[in-house]
């Protein structure tokens, strides 16, 4: 759960932020997106074995 929130937390701040954005430009923009889609899959699977 903690590696889903860590995903979820990186995802978040590489699309939301203003750093972030700056950081993960062009084609390194695929890096939070994928880190949020992985934390949201992660997140699920652990709920639902909970």
């Amino acid at each position: 759960m903690a590696i889903a929130i860590a995903c979820l937390t990186i995802g978040y701040w590489g699309v939301f932020t203003s750093s972030g954005s700056k950081r993960f430009d062009e084609m390194d923009g695929i890096l939070p997106i994928a880190s949020g889609a992985l934390g949201i899959l992660l997140l699920s699977i652990s709920i639902g074995w909970a």
